[in-house]
């Protein structure tokens, strides 16, 4: 698998139509890519709070990385000595969401969820959700925290922004520091990114 060059500043999303098995598969091939090595003798390994990385002394610390998936759609977030965090949910229309909201959101979350019209609801809630999964992830703290989190309050070493990935579907990437180039990739082929600013986050689209 061909990838672009990482610098130390970019951070590269992968848009991948694959399950669940075959991503994790895919996740190992743009590893090594990236590292330009073999990708069946990498190592990698559970840090605290269960997030995956290569594993430490081996060389390819460096190369951060972070899996999601969701049916058959994944995303891969890669990055150079800085964490990531990535999350893609499928939007059901059917989930009881103001009582998982009530659960697992903070107040001003669930505040700010209640104001919307009925209409725009549900897309609000699994965008919220992905964020909250994204910063979980990148942070590592696991899924644990999710009701304590208030992305309401600035975020302390992060980016947080919203990912398109198509109708169905809400996606969110959380970076450490401020990413100064983010590049969204399908499959092989590479795209230009476009940002615009929407409800206090960043929007990252395929063109």
């Amino acid at each position: 698998m061909r990838v672009p060059t990482l610098a130390t500043d970019d951070v590269h999303v992968w848009r991948l139509e694959l399950d669940a098995p075959r991503a994790h598969v895919a996740l190992r091939e743009l590893l090594g890519a990236y590292l330009r090595c073999d990708p069946c003798g990498l190592s990698i390994v559970a840090r605290k709070g269960g997030k995956p990385r290569l594993a430490p002394g081996s060389g390819q610390e460096w190369l951060r990385f972070n899996l999601s998936h969701s049916c058959r759609l994944a995303l891969v977030a890669v990055a150079c000595e800085r964490e990531v965090g990535v999350d893609v949910e499928r939007i059901s229309h059917e989930r009881r969401i103001d009582t998982i909201a009530e659960q697992l959101f903070a107040p001003g979350e669930n505040a700010r969820l209640r104001a919307l019209p009925q209409s725009q609801r549900v897309e609000a809630f699994y965008r919220q959700w992905a964020r909250k999964e994204a910063y979980l992830k990148a942070t590592g703290e696991g899924l644990g925290g999710l009701e304590q989190l208030d992305l309401c309050r600035p975020l302390e070493g992060y980016a947080l922004y919203d990912v398109d990935v198509g109708p169905g579907h809400a996606g969110a990437l959380a970076v450490e520091g401020a990413a100064a180039s983010i590049r969204l990739l399908r499959g092989t082929e590479a795209d230009l990114s476009v940002h615009s600013a929407v409800d206090d986050h960043t929007t990252v689209c395929w063109s």
